[in-house]
């Protein structure tokens, strides 16, 4: 019988305060479901107060970094995974809660799965506090098999998912593979989105039950306004899938989407960040086929946003209305 993929809770905490003690409290009463629970104390000013949370009666699965300097959220990201020496990982945000119904059905998802590597996009309530009614989002109800990364990439597209690092849980190995990509990230604001797409991925499963409350609050990274970074994180998630996707459509969708976002948010230094991207990626095994596959529809979708950027321009020029 084969044994069950061992999975690590991953759990980034900075200026943590009071929101890291209430996500401790919820987590140290589940730690049996993991095989290791690696937590990182950012530098701040809490950094101690934070880690004193977790010292009394500290469970011996439990690991912790205590970062000797302040690092950008991705920085840390990576520390973090340098540790990391199981199947899996969970990712849990030091505000969240972590929720034993959807955590149970994580564990059964990890050891059912008959394909390869997969991925967990965990559904979700949204909540200012413990007391105040959740939203919930499922968005891969109709999908209890599992669904392909290029469709789910592509629903995405169209449906706009509530994405979280929170909940979600890819492979460990493959992730540190991919480390040159995550580099390209400037703030990671589809980092959540590659944790479970990235290549090599060949499913991804949604549970049933919600796995994490997110905390909203004004404090959250997500909130803060990052509009340039934004569009670079963006286009370099959408390359990232275009590059190494195989079908026309796939790959269409996704370049489509690069330019649209290049020709709405013209910013400087996108045309040079593009190019970082291009040659970056003759790293990933890219063959020739693909570079020429990709080429040849960002031509096209080139010239037919061009074609549209010009005709309405034309129109408003005439008084028109777009």
């Amino acid at each position: 019988m084969t044994a069950a993929p061992s999975l690590t809770l991953c759990i980034p905490v900075y200026n943590g305060g009071q929101y890291w003690k209430e996500c401790w409290e919820s987590v140290k009463c589940l730690t049996h479901y993991f095989d290791s629970i690696l937590i990182s104390f950012n530098k701040s000013e809490l950094q101690m107060t934070d880690v004193s949370a977790i010292l009394e009666n500290k469970p011996d699965n439990v690991q912790y970094i205590i970062q000797p300097k302040y690092l950008e959220p991705l920085a840390h990201h990576d520390a973090i995974i340098k540790h990391l020496t199981t199947d899996y990982v969970f990712f849990l945000c030091h505000d969240d809660w972590l929720l034993e119904s959807g955590l149970k059905e994580i564990r059964s998802l990890l050891r059912n799965a008959s394909c390869g590597p997969i991925a967990i996009f965990g559904s979700h309530e949204w909540s200012e506090s413990e007391n105040t009614r959740p939203g919930i989002t499922r968005e891969l109800l109709a999908f209890p098999s599992g669904i392909s990364v290029n469709d789910f990439v592509l629903m995405d597209i169209d449906k706009d998912f509530s994405f979280s690092l929170s909940g979600a849980v890819c492979p460990v190995k493959g992730l540190k593979e991919k480390i040159s990509m995550q580099k390209l990230f400037l703030k990671g604001l589809r980092f959540d989105n590659f944790i479970v797409t990235y290549p090599g991925i060949e499913k991804i499963y949604q549970t049933q039950n919600p796995c994490v409350r997110i905390r909203l609050h004004p404090g959250q990274e997500s909130r803060q306004n990052y509009q340039r970074e934004a569009i670079f994180d963006y286009i370099t998630y959408f390359f990232i899938q275009s590059i190494n996707g195989s079908s026309e459509d796939f790959v269409y969708r996704n370049v489509n989407q690069i330019i649209c976002l290049a020709v709405i948010n013209p910013e400087i230094g996108l045309v040079a960040h593009f190019f970082k991207l291009v040659s970056a990626s003759r790293k990933w095994g890219i063959t020739k086929s693909q570079y020429l596959k990709f080429c040849l529809i960002f031509y096209k979708c080139m010239g037919n946003n061009i074609r549209l950027v010009v005709n309405r321009f034309i129109r408003r020029q005439k008084g028109g209305v777009d």
